[in-house]
């Protein structure tokens, strides 16, 4: 057999391994060594402020009231961080109503938070390089989410071994694209003055290649989904909510990146 032959054998083994989907235990061990081997520093300019075990045992337990909520909001947003990342779900009404509006208010005087909305299902058609999804998206309460700066979708895509490796920067709504809460946090931190990504706004979108948000380029696969490499520790700073609610240092998130969550 001619040395091309054996080429073109090879090769055509190859695409339909790929098209049949042998070779991707072979992908997902790469992709886990890659992920150990650069694991990246934690950011510095990102401190999370954590609802832990402390929390819950100084202050109750969870689900707090949202006028707590509304005080450790006010309280991190004193120190005027860039952006502040909620990612906690706040679809459904407080049993106090007056609750729901002081933490309206209380992210309406920010002017620099990011909710998380929440998408079930979704799909990658053929010949598409994004992934759609035909259900209403899981949104915080109204007026939580008229009062945020920027909303974007948690969704990840889990590869065969359950792991998550990619999330997608878009996903294809009914109603328009709308991003994910990192890219969200990004846009808000860097440009909090731009309109909303998920209304078409700060957003500039190649499929299958970049997202670009507030000058920050973001690459994409074929998916148009992220790879993120998960930093650990996951912040290089981590304040205990009780702890900031009880005292905050003037220094903690002063003009940096804050997540509040779980």
């Amino acid at each position: 057999m001619k040395l091309g032959a054996v080429r073109a054998a090879v090769i055509a083994s190859v695409i339909a391994a790929c098209g049949l989907g042998l070779l991707l235990p072979v992908d997902t061990a790469i992709r886990r060594q890659l992920a150990l081997t650069f694991t990246p520093e934690p950011d510095p300019c990102v401190i999370t402020v954590e609802i832990d075990d402390q929390s819950v045992s100084s202050l109750g337990r969870w689900p707090w009231p949202r006028s707590l909520l509304a005080e450790l909001v006010a309280k991190v947003s004193r120190h005027n961080p860039a952006v502040v990342g909620i990612d906690i779900m706040l679809s459904e009404p407080d049993l106090q109503t007056d609750d729901d509006a002081a933490l309206a208010a209380a992210i309406a005087r920010s002017g620099r938070v990011v909710l998380p909305i929440y998408v079930q299902s979704y799909s990658l058609p053929r010949h598409v390089q994004w992934y759609v999804s035909q259900e209403q998206p899981l949104l915080p309460v109204p007026a939580l989410a008229q009062a945020a700066r920027g909303l974007g979708h948690v969704s990840v895509v889990h590869d065969p071994d359950g792991a998550v490796r990619r999330v997608p920067a878009v996903l294809g709504m009914p109603d328009g694209f709308v991003s994910a809460f990192a890219v969200e946090v990004v846009r808000v931190g860097l440009r909090p003055e731009a309109e909303s990504s998920v209304s078409g706004g700060d957003l500039s979108f190649q499929p299958g290649v970049q997202a670009v948000v507030g000058g920050c380029r973001i690459p994409l696969d074929s998916t148009s989904s992220m790879s993120p490499a998960f930093p650990w520790p996951p912040a290089a700073e981590r304040i205990s909510a009780a702890e900031l609610l009880a005292e905050a240092p003037p220094e903690a998130g002063s003009g940096s990146g804050s997540r509040s969550g779980l």
